[in-house]
């Protein structure tokens, strides 16, 4: 089977899944992307996701979104259920920085819960955006990156996503406490990956002993927060 790309001349297609009122926020969006390369596509549907032909998806939350404590639960059935059904899809986090720590928290929390549930072959990306401009350009590179560059059709392709999975890597480390970009880039050269960093975590903090930077209070206070996600993800569901 042949697959084909369509032209470089070919306007980016992005297909928006929402109910037919769509929020100020989306609409700004929709402003940003560039009009004379891009042809906007909406479907009355209550989704909320943005798809990106042949193989891209993105789901976007913003502050109100996570306004109430069963906004916050919705939020993290939407994003779970995303994933399942979208593996190498991404969540844009527009305004993240000015979302607030408790809702900053919510998110990391609800990251590193599905990140430790995956079984697929996969690792979620959330993107932080700080306004609908950044978000727009988020979303005009997954369709470029999608519909025209010289590349395998899917987000999963190999040069693309070691770049992706890197930052995404990242971002999660970054979530631990006092965890700063520089701390994140040097545990992720030490143990090679966010997974092999939680498990020694909770399993052989011991390893953290000789690694400068990162000292008993490190250690302990992670091993809570991790404890506490792990002791939250297994509660039963109603």
């Amino acid at each position: 089977m042949v697959v084909s790309h369509p032209p470089k001349e070919s306007p980016l297609k992005l297909l928006f899944q929402f109910p037919l009122k769509i929020s100020a926020k989306l609409k700004m969006v929709m402003t940003e992307l560039p009009n004379q390369s891009t042809e906007i596509l909406t479907v009355d549907h209550d989704s909320g996701l943005i798809l990106i032909p042949p193989g891209g998806a993105v789901l976007y939350i913003t502050a109100p979104d996570m306004g109430t404590s069963k906004k916050a639960t919705q939020i993290e059935s939407r994003i779970e259920e995303f994933f399942l059904h979208h593996i190498w899809g991404v969540v844009i986090l527009e305004g993240f920085h000015r979302w607030g720590e408790e809702k900053r928290k919510t998110i990391q929390k609800i990251m590193l819960s599905i990140f430790l549930s995956q079984t697929e072959s996969a690792c979620p990306i959330m993107m932080p955006s700080r306004n609908a401009k950044d978000s727009a350009e988020i979303l005009t590179r997954i369709a470029k990156r999608e519909q025209i560059e010289d590349l395998p059709p899917t987000l999963s392709r190999s040069r693309a996503k070691t770049v992706l999975l890197a930052k995404a890597q990242e971002y999660l480390i970054e979530g631990l406490l006092n965890c700063g970009r520089k701390k994140a880039k040097k545990l992720l050269t030490e143990f090679d990956s966010p997974i092999a960093i939680i498990r020694a975590l909770l399993e052989n903090p011991e390893k953290f002993d000789d690694i400068k930077g990162f000292g008993k209070k490190f250690v302990e206070n992670n091993r809570q927060l991790l404890g506490q996600c792990l002791l939250s993800s297994s509660k039963p569901t109603n």
